[in-house]
This record gives structure tokens, C-alpha cells and sequence, in this order.
């Protein structure tokens, strides 16, 4: 049998983090040593304490992304774009 994990993605190019609200996409979580504060679209903050790593791909990971299991929009990871 043969499993596929199908990811979303938006990219906001106001993003200052990674996020995501799929934990079993994190690998190497850890604890935030000061938790941060983020603002949703919506207005609404969300305290977030945990993070973690995320591959895409054999060659592209992406470290630090911030967990949080009560972002409000309709997809599981949120990218920071950096020029």
C-alpha cells in the first residue's frame, strides 16, 4: 500500500514565519523558549509555544515553522516568501 501526503500551500509575501496547523507534518518539535504572539488574517492573535521541521522534498526543508492548531484559513501551511 502506498501513502500520499497532499499539501496546500499559501504563500503571503507578508508572512514573518513559517506556519502550520498539521502537526504530523513536523519532524524535530520542540518548544519555543519564549512563546510568540501572531496575528491571524482575521484579526484574531493565537499564543504559539511549539515548531518545528517541514520537507518538501528530498532537497528543500524548511526550518522553524511555527505550529499552531487554531490558524483560521482553509489551508495546512502558510510560507513566508524571502527575496
Amino acid at each position: 500500500m502506498v501513502s500520499v501526503l497532499i499539501l496546500h500551500w499559501i504563500l503571503d509575501t507578508g508572512a514573518s514565519h513559517h506556519m502550520t496547523a498539521n502537526f504530523p507534518a513536523l519532524t524535530h518539535i520542540y518548544t519555543l523558549s519564549l512563546p510568540i504572539t501572531i496575528s491571524q488574517p482575521n484579526g484574531r492573535q493565537v499564543l504559539i509555544e511549539k515548531a518545528g521541521m517541514v520537507k518538501l522534498g528530498p532537497d528543500i526543508i524548511l526550518k522553524d515553522v511555527l505550529y499552531t492548531l487554531n490558524f483560521q484559513m482553509q489551508s495546512n501551511f502558510y510560507l513566508k516568501i524571502s527575496y
